[in-house]
C-alpha cells in the first residue's frame, strides 16, 4: 500500500509542477502574444491537470491513512498482549491509569504520526523536487538565490523539534499522571465521600490539571513557532528574488510569463517546506510517544517457563510449601519468612491472620503470580518452576 502510494504522489507532485510550469504560456501565449490557439487549450490542459491532481491524491490520501490505521491496530494489539504476560509485580508497580495511557494516549500520538506525517513526507518531498526543477529550468540564477535560505529553515527546524520532542514525553508522562489518579479516585469515591475528601481530591486533581496545561502550551508555542519562521526566512528569498527577477524584466532579459512561472514555482515550493517543518514536529512527537510504549513492550515477565518445562500431571498427592522466603521490594521486609506447610490431598486447611501478614500472598505464590525469593513450592514432589504455566494454573 505504501508503494502504491508512493506511485500515486508522483502523479499528484507532477500535476503540481505543471500547475507552476503552465503559468509561462497563459501569460505569454495569450495576454502578451494574444494567441487564440493557445486560449483553446489551455484551460483544457488546467482542467486535465487538476484532475490528475485530485484523484491520484485521494487515492494516495486514502492508502497511506489505511496503512496508517493498520499499524496503530497491530500496534495497540501487541501492547495489550505484551502486558497480560507480565507479573503481577508488574501491575503492582503501576497505576492502571498510567498504563491505560500507554495503550491509548501514547499511541494515538503515533497515530497522528503515522497516519499525515507518511503522507506529507512521500507527497512533499517530490513535490518539492518537482517544482524545484520547473524553478531552475526557468532561472537558475533566480533560483539559486531564492533557495540559500533552506539551510537556516533546516536548522532551526531541527532545533524547534527536538525540544518538541522533550516537552512531548513529559506531556505523555503528566497524561499519565493525570489518568492514574482519575482512576484510583473513581474506584475510591466510596472512601472519599466516606471522610468528607471532595474538595481535598478535587483541589489536587487540579493542580496536576495545571502543570499538564503548563507543559502543553510550552509543546503548542513550540510547533506553532516553525511556520512563522518558515515564512519569515521564505519572505527573505521571495524579496530578494522579486527585486533580481523584476529588475531582469525591466531590462528586458526576461519575459514576465517566465517571471511569474518562476515566482508560482517558488511560492508553491515553500508549501512543502512549512508541511515538511511542521512534519518533522509531529515525528518528534510520535518519537517521544514511541519510547514510552516499545520501553513497555521491551519490559520482560519476571515469571518465565523453563525451556524444557514439563505439563504438570493432575494432583495426587500433596502440595508442599518448603522454607518459603519472599518480599515484594528488593531489600525491603519479607513478608512471608521461612514458611513450612504441607497440605495432604482432601485436607482443609485455614490461615488465619491480621490484615498484612501474608495469607493473600501464600496464595499468591501456588499459581506462581510471583516467585518466592528462598525456598521452593512443590506438588507431588515436582517443583512447580519445572512445569508450564498453563498446565499449572489449570489446577488452581
Amino acid at each position: 500500500r505504501i508503494a502504491l502510494a508512493i506511485f500515486c504522489s508522483f502523479f499528484v507532485s507532477i500535476a503540481t509542477a505543471l500547475s507552476a510550469w503552465i503559468v509561462k504560456p497563459v501569460l505569454d501565449g495569450i495576454f502578451v502574444n494574444k494567441d487564440a490557439h493557445m486560449l483553446k487549450l489551455l484551460p483544457l490542459y488546467i482542467i486535465g491537470i487538476y484532475l490528475v491532481k485530485g484523484v491520484f491524491g485521494y487515492a494516495h490520501a486514502c492508502l497511506i491513512r489505511s496503512v496508517g490505521q493498520k499499524v496503530i491496530r497491530d500496534m495497540r494489539d501487541l501492547l495489550y498482549a505484551h502486558i497480560h504476560q507480565l507479573s503481577l509485580k508488574f501491575f503492582n508497580d503501576n497505576p492502571t491509569g498510567a498504563l491505560m495511557s500507554r495503550i491509548i494516549n501514547d499511541i494515538a500520538m503515533i497515530k497522528h504520526s503515522v497516519s499525515n506525517v507518511i503522507s506529507s513526507i512521500f507527497l512533499e518531498v517530490i513535490t518539492m523536487i518537482g517544482l524545484t526543477v520547473v524553478a531552475f529550468t526557468r532561472d537558475w540564477k533566480l533560483a539559486l538565490i531564492a533557495f540559500t535560505v533552506m539551510p537556516l529553515i533546516g536548522f532551526y527546524t531541527n532545533k524547534l523539534g527536538k525540544k518538541l520532542k522533550d516537552i512531548s514525553r513529559r506531556t505523555q508522562e503528566k497524561i499519565a499522571s493525570l489518568n492514574a489518579y482519575l482512576q484510583e479516585t473513581f474506584v475510591g469515591a466510596r472512601i472519599i465521600k466516606a471522610f468528607c475528601r471532595e474538595g481535598y481530591v478535587t483541589e489536587k486533581f487540579r493542580a496536576q490539571n495545571q502543570k499538564y496545561y503548563r507543559t502543553t502550551m510550552k509543546g503548542v508555542r513550540a510547533d506553532e513557532l516553525t511556520s512563522p519562521l518558515v515564512e519569515f526566512f521564505a519572505s527573505i528569498g521571495i524579496g530578494a528574488v522579486v527585486f533580481y527577477g523584476g529588475y531582469q524584466v525591466v531590462l528586458g532579459h526576461t519575459t514576465p510569463g517566465n517571471f511569474f512561472s518562476f515566482m508560482a514555482a517558488l511560492m508553491m515550493t515553500y508549501s512543502p517546506v512549512r508541511k515538511i517543518s511542521k512534519a518533522n514536529n509531529a515525528i518528534q512527537q510520535a518519537l517521544a510517544a514511541a519510547s514510552r510504549v516499545f520501553e513497555l513492550l521491551d519490559t520482560e515477565s519476571e515469571i518465565k517457563e523453563k525451556e524444557n518445562a514439563i505439563s504438570l500431571p493432575e494432583l495426587s498427592r500433596d502440595i508442599a510449601f518448603e522454607n518459603v522466603t519472599f518480599q515484594y521490594n528488593f531489600g525491603g521486609e519479607p513478608v512471608l519468612k521461612n514458611i513450612n506447610l504441607k497440605v495432604e490431598k482432601g485436607m482443609k486447611i485455614a490461615l488465619v491472620g491480621m490484615s498484612g501478614v501474608g495469607k493473600s500472598t501464600l496464595m499468591d505464590l501456588l499459581p506462581r503470580f510471583y516467585n518466592p525469593h528462598e525456598g521452593k513450592i512443590l506438588i507431588d514432589g515436582i517443583d512447580i518452576k519445572d512445569v508450564t504455566l498453563a498446565s499449572l494454573r489449570a489446577q488452581i
